[in-house]
């Protein structure tokens, strides 16, 4: 369901689409049209992580997933389209189960958008 909050229109359910209390989702606006969300598959484990999904919404409410899952340990923590409506750009940071697993650096993910050519980037942030 996308509403805005504050708003005074209705809010329109978007079938298809998974809605979990618990999972944050980002959106960015795609120039090509419509939007490009971050969504949660399943429901948060005991963790509290949630596998999580990309998927482009059109303004008719059309729902394409694309681009691979995400790892659970993943957040996602903004997203960015290209201009030309290429690729989208994903800021991802990953949480830790415990203290004892290794602090792994936050990372860009340049994720081509359906339809369009081109092969995942990823650079990550905080080395040299």
């Amino acid at each position: 369901m996308m509403a805005r909050i504050g708003g005074t229109t209705k809010a329109e359910p978007l079938p298809g689409l998974p809605s979990w209390a618990a999972g944050q989702s980002v959106i960015a606006t795609n120039p090509a049209g419509g939007w490009v969300i971050s969504y949660a598959t399943a429901l948060p484990d005991v963790v509290g992580g949630e596998p999580k999904r990309l998927a482009t919404v059109s303004t008719s409410g059309t729902i394409r997933p694309f681009g691979p899952p995400f790892r659970r340990d993943v957040r996602i923590t903004g997203l960015a389209v290209k201009p030309n409506g290429s690729a989208v750009a994903v800021a991802i940071t990953h949480v830790r189960e415990s203290f004892t697993q290794p602090i792994v650096p936050a990372q860009i993910e340049l994720i081509p958008l359906p339809g369009r050519s081109g092969t995942i980037r990823t650079w990550t942030l905080g080395r040299r």
